[in-house]
């Protein structure tokens, strides 16, 4: 077995850390800079609907263009724009100009280069990872997210309650324009350029339009696949259901604050952090992968649920282990459907991935803000968990033959 760390991996991974880490920082203080200027859990909920919405337009147009041009160059083209829009907002609020109506559209421009990028990454990374490696590379994956979070989120929360979101968008400039450079200099032969460029069409729309069939004729007859992507957008539904509301429980609920809230993510990401490392170090028995990731898939809704009405040290015991649980789900999914989908249609079902769960996304976020200004917030959180734990049976248990093939492989 060749080793993981090539240069290229290596590249891409601290490309991916300098970008994480701004990241952070914007995610976090963007969630209080809107509750702050709007006060209103519907106006906070729509500026996330703003940021998701691309994805739920774009991803099957961006999967097909990603199966036939470099997506290398897309994604460093990419963090070097996000590095000057960054940089535009920081003159915008320098000037006066920064409002709820200017983060809304920010929201947008934001989502569509996310969408677009994120996309790239995802059929971008596995051509960097060697045989057999896939496990373990997706372990490293997990831990960039929570270990930028574990740094930054309180440097987050100290910078913007004290000097407010000013070095933060600068910030977050600089570490885009780094990450840009650092990918420039990956070398890699992107074969599928090739593969899917062989037999050139009469029509550049016509060739689109059938990538875009191919992609969805390729899911179809992948039962497993179909099953995977269904549930996850079920579940990013839930779970942006309870992210949106996170915010106005923490600032409006007696006994809590937005500092607990960032202790907590931290303290999550620390969970994560750990759950990765176990990944990294240690294979779980290939035969039980399917069983653990169900068990995961339901402690996740219970220790969810048990998060919103506990003592603060409580949650950040709740915190710790969805962590480590998210994790295990993260890379148990993510490594056997990327080692799974051929690489000249890995675009595609990214992108189809990516506009199920953005979908998901999208009403969960617009779920939570109607029902946050009518019910109780603890209500809608045990609903939406109680559901989420259904879906398991309903789809993952009950389609658990065809799922098993895929996430009982060696990656």
């Amino acid at each position: 077995m060749k080793s993981l760390w090539s240069k290229n991996f290596t590249l891409i991974t601290i490309g991916t850390i300098i970008s994480m880490l701004g990241n952070s920082v914007m995610g976090f203080a963007f969630g209080l800079m809107v509750f702050d200027l709007t006060d209103s859990t519907f106006l906070y909920s729509l500026v996330t609907i703003a940021w998701q919405l691309p994805n739920f337009i774009l991803p099957l147009f961006v999967g097909a263009y990603l199966d036939r041009f470099s997506r290398k160059k897309v994604i460093y083209t990419l963090d070097a724009i996000s590095g000057v829009l960054f940089f535009v907002l920081a003159i915008c609020f320098v000037m006066g100009y920064f409002n709820f109506y200017m983060l809304l559209i920010a929201s947008i421009v934001i989502g569509s280069i996310g969408c677009f990028y994120n996309i790239a990454y995802e059929s971008f990374y596995p051509t960097l990872i060697s045989e057999g490696n896939y496990s373990k590379a997706y372990s490293i994956s997990s831990l960039i997210w929570p270990l930028s979070t574990t740094l930054m989120v309180p440097i987050a929360a100290f910078t913007y309650n004290n000097y407010g979101v000013l070095p933060i968008l600068i910030f977050n400039g600089i570490s885009f324009f780094i990450a840009s450079f650092i990918e420039t200099q990956i070398k890699v032969d992107e074969t599928h350029i090739l593969e899917n460029n062989s037999i050139q069409s009469i029509s550049k729309f016509k060739q689109f339009k059938s990538d875009m069939k191919d992609g969805l004729n390729y899911l179809k007859l992948e039962k497993g696949l179909q099953t995977i992507v269904i549930y996850f957008t079920f579940t990013m539904l839930v779970s942006s259901i309870i992210q949106n509301l996170q915010v106005p429980f923490f600032s409006s609920t007696e006994g809590y604050n937005t500092n607990q809230l960032s202790i907590a993510m931290s303290i999550g990401a620390v969970g994560r952090l750990f759950g990765g490392g176990i990944h990294y170090l240690f294979k779980y028995p290939v035969k039980h992968k399917f069983n653990i990731a169900i068990g995961v898939y339901l402690s996740i809704c219970v220790l969810d649920t048990i998060f919103y009405f506990s003592p603060f040290i409580v949650m950040c015991m709740c915190t710790f282990m969805t962590g480590i649980l998210g994790a295990t789900s993260f890379n148990i999914r993510v490594s056997a459907t990327q080692s799974y989908v051929p690489n000249e249609k890995r675009g595609r079902f990214n992108g189809m991935f990516a506009m199920m769960t953005s979908c998901g996304m999208l009403i969960g976020a617009l779920i939570s803000g109607v029902c946050g200004e009518i019910f109780d917030y603890r209500s809608i959180i045990v609903c939406a968990n109680v559901f989420n734990f259904i879906l398991v049976f309903v789809l993952m248990v009950k389609n658990r033959e065809s799922v098993k093939k895929l996430y009982n492989r060696n990656t």
